[in-house]
């Protein structure tokens, strides 16, 4: 009873926001001049005056601050969710904890919401946009069953029509073993996809980790009810609105089933993330093992991640990510999609390419070179290092 209620309550409160913002949208263009303005704030709050639901569902001030929201923002539940690829965060963006954000989407009074975005990205502005006291939260997994994940994703009819084109070029009819081969061969240097970007990629601004409850794919139901209890929700509210399995759960490949020497150039890849999150060699399954999210904020990560940086750098690894833009054979691939689509890939791969440390300040930090080629600010050495790779593509 209480979960129809629930039920009946979000679909009121939709109809009542749909209705009041297709009223806005259907004023004059001269009263519609700037929606980010004072009178499209008053004209809210006399439209939602009557009915104390729109307010609880989303206060008429919030419209003006969520035009910047890009990926899993939602001013409902104060709630930014970095969506890191291939960890089960889609279960978590389809709930109902984003039902305000897709609404205010369709009518354009915010930005995308399906997309992997970073932390630079997400947190852009956040004071202005009264964001930077939200709670923040993300989804890790093992990152050699997330490589899995991603491949078969990308070599299957589930990806988009573009991804899938791209695929057979990057990957064509390689094995997984094949692939991790060829990758390791160029330094994994080639931008293919944001799918194979490191997880730590994702969390990090300025040095720091932004987010303060990390889930975990292996433990999800205890890391779904310990957001849920987070988030101050009624018991089982959220764990009956996600899957009781955490979605693109590998069954017909494992890391075990890898090539040793596979697993062994997977973990040189991302050995960040082994270490930072505390990653085995092999994955854990069944909600076996402790997520490492639980009693951990994202002070407590930052200190794990410089300890992290320390010993890898003393050991003289560099676990880092940039790369070049142009994969393989992409001056034809260029030809062949639109202006938007291009710009928007080699934007991804400027964003996931921004170094985490102190001084990289904002995206403007990030090196734009001639040629389509973006790299991070790395200091000379490692430029020197990418220049001549680039001389001898």
């Amino acid at each position: 009873m209480v979960s129809l209620e629930i039920t009946r309550r979000k679909k009121r409160q939709l109809l009542l926001l749909s209705a009041t913002i297709f009223a806005f949208l259907s004023l004059p263009s001269k009263q519609f001049e700037d929606s980010t303005s004072s009178s499209a704030t008053k004209f809210l709050r006399h439209l939602s005056a009557a009915n104390d639901d729109f307010t609880s569902f989303i206060g008429y001030e919030k419209v003006e601050l969520m035009h910047q929201d890009i990926g899993c923002i939602s001013r409902t539940h104060e709630l930014i969710f970095v969506n890191i690829p291939h960890t089960s965060g889609k279960a978590i963006e389809h709930s109902f904890l984003f039902d305000d954000s897709r609404m205010m989407l369709q009518y354009d009074l915010r930005q995308d919401i399906s997309q992997p975005h970073t932390a630079i990205t997400l947190f852009a502005n956040s004071k202005q946009r009264e964001i930077d006291q939200f709670t923040t939260a993300t989804v890790i997994r093992h990152p050699c069953d997330r490589f899995i994940a991603a491949f078969e994703y990308l070599t299957s009819d589930r990806a988009t029509e573009w991804e899938q084109e791209r695929s057979a070029r990057i990957i064509g009819d390689k094995s997984i073993d094949e692939f991790v081969e060829l990758m390791h061969a160029t330094e994994w240097k080639i931008w293919t996809f944001i799918d194979f970007s490191m997880q730590y990629m994702f969390l990090m601004l300025r040095g720091k980790v932004t987010t303060d409850n990390v889930m975990c794919f292996e433990q999800w139901q205890e890391s779904i009810q310990r957001f849920e209890n987070v988030l101050n929700l009624e018991e089982d509210q959220l764990v009956n609105d996600l899957p009781t399995t955490p979605l693109e759960y590998n069954e017909e490949m494992t890391c075990a089933d890898l090539k040793p020497e596979t697993r062994q150039m997977i973990e040189e890849r991302y050995v960040m993330d082994y270490c930072l999150f505390a990653y085995s060699s092999l994955p854990e399954h069944g909600d076996s093992g402790e997520c490492i999210g639980n009693g951990l904020n994202k002070k407590d990560f930052t200190k794990r991640f410089q300890e992290c940086n320390k010993l890898l750098t003393q050991q003289g690894i560099d676990f880092r990510e940039y790369y070049t833009s142009r994969p393989f054979d992409d001056d034809e691939e260029e030809e062949d999609r639109s202006d938007d689509e291009v710009r928007i890939e080699k934007v991804k791969a400027k964003l996931i390419s921004i170094e985490s440390n102190e001084e990289a300040e904002d995206v403007d930090q990030v090196s734009t070179k001639s040629g389509g080629n973006y790299t991070t600010t790395l200091g000379q050495e490692d430029n020197d290092k990418l220049k001549m790779y680039e001389m001898m593509d």
